[in-house]
């Protein structure tokens, strides 16, 4: 190991001092880890495997809800944040039928930390548009596949990570669960009247 001084401003070593439990060593050391790393490699070295997706009901919002799993995986030496993830979901024909039937955009803005080769799981949400939901869902006939097209953006680094994604989706599940969210959004926003009581 080799010791090098680092000199700061006074309200710097002042903001420092508040946190003494801090390994304030082990904090320049990754930082310059890290700065090195996206210097020598412009893009971030990262993996991305999708998990699943299912659709569910969400009752504060009252509105059908899509969440895609995926895992990352960093494959440098030192710490990662992603900053955001920008994305496109594409239903696909089939797994192996890449003609695609429709989609949604969205975006992931929360930071996550990616410790080297400590897969982290992310779940992006996205609340689709009830009658596109329902047109792609009748679209489906058999099992489908599903491509994420993700632009990942990383402290640090210049340049995002983009890459492409694929699952299958079951299309009993899919529609049992799409089925389930959209009656719920029927009856949130067109409820039957009570029934009246004759009075005998």
């Amino acid at each position: 190991m080799v010791n090098f001084t680092v000199t700061i401003p006074e309200e710097l070593k002042a903001e420092m001092d508040r946190y003494p439990e801090v390994n304030w060593s082990e904090v320049t050391r990754k930082s310059i880890q890290t700065y090195l790393q996206a210097r020598q490699n412009p893009v971030p070295q990262l993996e991305f495997e999708m998990r699943e997706a299912h659709v569910n009901w969400n009752p504060f919002l009252a509105k059908p809800n899509v969440y895609v799993n995926l895992r990352a995986s960093n494959k440098l030496a030192a710490d990662l944040v992603i900053d955001r993830v920008l994305y496109d979901i594409v239903f696909l024909k089939s797994f192996h039928d890449r003609q695609a039937r429709g989609g949604f955009e969205g975006q992931f803005l929360q930071y996550r930390k990616l410790q080297p080769d400590k897969p982290s799981d992310i779940q992006l949400t996205f609340y689709p548009d009830v009658e596109l939901l329902r047109r792609l869902t009748e679209k489906m006939e058999s099992t489908f596949g599903l491509q994420a097209d993700l632009t990942v953006f990383v402290q640090g680094f210049t340049n995002p990570y983009i890459t492409q994604v694929f699952a299958k989706v079951p299309i009993d599940e899919w529609k049992y669960e799409v089925e389930s969210a959209l009656n719920c959004h029927e009856g949130h926003w067109n409820p039957r009247p009570a029934a009246k009581v004759q009075e005998q």
